[in-house]
Order: C-alpha cells, then sequence, then structure tokens
C-alpha cells in the first residue's frame, strides 16, 4: 500500500476515488476537487413544489371554496406529496455524496449541514430546503463568515 492509498483511506474516499487519487496523486487530486463547479440545476422532483410565498398563497386561494372535509383531503394529499418530495431530495443527496467524482464539496456540505440544521419537519417547504442545501454547497470551500451571514438570509432558516 503506497502513500496515496492510505491518505486515501484516511479521507474516507470510495474504492473509485482511490484509484483516481492513486492516478492522480493526492495533491493534484485535493486540487481538482477543490475546482468543482457548482452546479446551480434544480432536481425535477423540485417542479410541483411551492417556491415562494405568493406559490402558497394561490394553493390557499384554489382551495377557498372547498368544504372542511374536501380542505382536509386536500392538505392531506399535499403532505403526502411533499413527503414524498422530500424522500426523493434525501435520495438525490445521497447519491450526489456517493457518486461525485470529487466527493470533498459534498462532505463539506455534510458537515456544514450538521452545523445549521433546518428540517423539513421545522421548515415545511423541500425548495427551501433544497436552497440550503445548495447555499452550504456553494459556499463549502469559502469564508464562513460570508456563509453564515447568506444562511441568515436564507428562508429555510428564516422559517425554522
Amino acid at each position: 500500500m503506497n502513500a496515496n492509498s492510505i491518505w486515501s483511506l484516511r479521507l474516507g474516499f470510495s474504492n473509485k476515488q482511490a484509484a483516481a487519487i492513486e492516478k492522480m496523486g493526492i495533491a493534484k487530486f485535493l486540487d481538482a476537487s477543490f475546482q468543482i463547479n457548482f452546479d446551480n440545476t434544480i432536481p425535477d422532483f423540485l417542479n410541483d413544489s411551492p417556491k415562494t410565498t405568493a406559490d402558497f398563497r394561490e394553493r390557499r386561494e384554489k382551495n377557498k371554496d372547498l368544504t372542511p372535509e374536501q380542505k382536509r383531503e386536500a392538505q392531506r394529499e399535499i403532505q403526502k406529496q411533499e413527503g414524498l418530495t422530500s424522500a426523493e431530495m434525501k435520495s438525490w443527496w445521497l447519491d450526489k455524496m456517493m457518486n461525485e467524482n470529487f466527493p470533498l464539496q459534498e462532505k463539506m456540505t455534510v458537515m456544514l449541514h450538521n452545523h445549521f440544521v433546518p428540517t423539513y419537519q421545522k421548515v415545511k417547504v423541500n425548495y427551501w430546503l433544497f436552497e440550503h442545501n445548495q447555499l452550504l454547497r456553494k459556499h463549502a470551500f469559502g469564508n464562513f463568515k460570508e456563509l453564515t451571514k447568506a444562511i441568515l438570509k436564507s428562508n429555510a432558516m428564516l422559517r425554522y
């Protein structure tokens, strides 16, 4: 076992990444890890989720003429759908953590998420949680003070 293999094990990289470290060397692999482009693409599973307070008002307006029983049924359906979306988001993030070529950004995102922890149970808006996750990812290697200021203005933390 050479020095690169030992480093890959200590840093918690997968066999795939360990092979890349073997090929590139640890210094080049880490340099590449810090140069990851930020992907701002919104996943398809968030297409039907409300994104703004105006979206929530529109949803309420649609339901205002329903009977109380119909409103309860509509609310149950919304909760069911948003719960499924929340589960899809968790799956999406786990997939990113496991399959990125340079996973250091995702590891930093997890570490920061453990520090700033809004949850679906508190926030109840999947899109805002996605934005929060993206904010952590975007600032994963940046200035912590700037990240903290951005987090304090985010919808997820304001709602939390």
